[in-house]
């Protein structure tokens, strides 16, 4: 059996089967550039140092982060061969992969923030960059957002759903990979307001269209209901960025804003309680409470 043919098996038996749809789409992709490197290798023959030329060799054309996963994928691959007795030894193990840089996260600072969120207005992607920036949710996350998962009463909202794209560009939507992805998050009272009148507004726009209108009951869409494709979502917010000559991020950094506004925000009612704690300085109460804010 060459590796190609193993490859192919391990897509259909096992990949196809444990994977959600844009993650075994990206395996597919990742198989086709193995087979083509290394596809013809009988697999009890596939050395460490074939791998390693390999990863070498696609350096040249792809970035690290890319080679890096071909490798990832191949290793998973050839840790299912080894449990299913058809090799005993993954020469991956003694490859060393390409190592991947850290990008640094951009952020937007508070004045950039309210000059995007006002010229946002003016456009179709205004609620995505708000729920990104207010409720530091992903893009799928938002495109996969219907009215039903609101709770307007409580001021929650309910992450059940993403619309993605797959590598081969189909768009779909997908439960959250993990019980953490599917979550419930507090709204700000701005948002919920905001929110209302886009509802508001939508259903005007709906009762005008009547049967031309596509109700998939989604909070972010094109007027005629249509939801939006999510690489739409992430040109039309380039060009919003530079075109207002704002720091050059990408749209799924907004969603760290909030992060860093809740951080700064915990670090000041630390530095706060400590200016107290000097008067008592044995409370432990304070203590406790400092170290969970503090803690990973």
């Amino acid at each position: 059996m060459t590796l190609s043919e193993f490859l192919e098996k391990w897509l259909k038996d096992y990949a196809k089967h444990n994977a959600v749809a844009t993650t075994y789409s990206s395996y597919v992709d990742a198989v086709k550039h193995l087979s083509q490197g290394l596809g013809l290798i009988k697999l009890d023959k596939l050395r460490p140092d074939l791998i390693q030329s390999f990863i070498s060799t696609k350096l040249e054309t792809h970035s690290n982060r890319n080679v890096r996963y071909y490798y990832k994928i191949l290793n998973c691959a050839l840790n299912t061969a080894i449990k299913w007795q058809i090799i005993s030894f993954n020469p991956c193990v003694a490859v060393t992969p390409p190592k991947v840089p850290k990008k640094s996260i951009e952020i937007l600072d508070a004045v950039e923030v309210n000059v995007l969120l006002d010229a946002a207005k003016e456009t179709v992607i205004y609620m995505p960059i708000l729920l990104a920036i207010t409720c530091g949710m992903r893009r799928g996350e938002i495109l996969g957002l219907k009215w039903n998962h609101i709770d307007f009463e409580n001021n929650i909202l309910h992450i059940r759903d993403n619309l993605v794209r797959t590598y081969t560009g189909e768009v779909l939507t997908q439960n959250p990979k993990t019980d953490t992805g599917k979550r419930s998050i507090t709204v700000p009272a701005e948002t919920i307001k905001a929110l209302r009148q886009h509802r508001k507004y939508q259903l005007k726009v709906k009762s005008m269209l009547h049967h031309q209108y596509q109700d998939g009951n989604y909070v972010c869409c094109w007027e005629d209901g249509r939801h939006f494709h999510p690489d739409y979502v992430i040109s039309a917010f380039k060009k919003l960025i530079r075109k207002l000559e704002l720091t050059d991020i990408r749209f799924h950094d907004l969603r760290h804003y909030v992060e860093s506004f809740v951080m700064w925000s915990e670090l000041i009612l630390v530095l706060i309680l400590q200016a107290f704690i000097k008067i008592t300085p044995h409370n432990n109460k304070f203590t406790t409470y400092q170290a969970s804010l503090t803690s990973p």
